[in-house]
C-alpha cells in the first residue's frame, strides 16, 4: 500500500476497516519514509497486531504527528506502540494522540519509561478520557 509512496499526509479517520485492512496498513507503513502524518482516529483497532504497532514505533523515521484516538487500542496495543518508541534510536514523532483508548492505570510504568527515556522527543501528548 505505503511502500514506495509519495504520500507526506495520510487521513483515513473513521473508515470502520476490519483487522486485516489495518494490518496491512501498518506493515507497510512500517517501512514507509515520506509519510510524517497519519490519522487513524475513530476506527477500531482491536485487532491490530502489537508487533505491527511495535515495528512501526521503531522503523518508521519519518511520521512527526500520529493521531490514534478512539481507536480502542487498549493496554496491550499502547504498550508495543511505546516500546516501538523506546526502542527507536532516532525518534521523530513530535504529536501523539491516544485519546479516549480505553488505556489504564497499569500502563504507568510504560508511559514513566517512555516519557523518561534518552530518545524522547514528544512536544504533545493527549491521554485525555482514558
Amino acid at each position: 500500500m505505503c511502500y514506495k509512496s509519495l504520500i507526506q499526509n495520510l487521513a483515513v479517520s473513521e473508515t470502520g476497516f476490519d483487522q486485516e485492512i489495518s494490518q496491512s496498513i501498518f506493515q507497510s507503513l512500517k517501512y514507509n519514509q515520506q509519510i510524517y502524518k497519519l490519522d487513524l482516529s475513530n476506527n477500531p483497532l482491536t485487532g491490530a497486531n502489537d508487533f505491527l504497532l511495535q515495528g512501526l514505533g521503531v522503523q518508521n523515521g519519518t511520521l512527526v504527528k500520529l493521531n490514534l484516538a478512539h481507536c480502542v487500542l487498549g493496554d496491550s496495543s499502547t504498550k508495543a506502540l511505546l516500546s516501538g518508541l523506546i526502542m527507536k534510536q532516532k525518534p521523530s514523532l513530535k504529536v501523539l494522540n491516544l485519546r479516549a483508548n480505553m488505556l489504564s492505570d497499569k500502563l504507568a510504568q510504560t508511559f514513566h519509561d517512555y516519557l523518561n527515556s534518552y530518545y524522547f522527543r514528544l512536544k504533545e501528548l493527549d491521554l485525555s478520557y482514558n
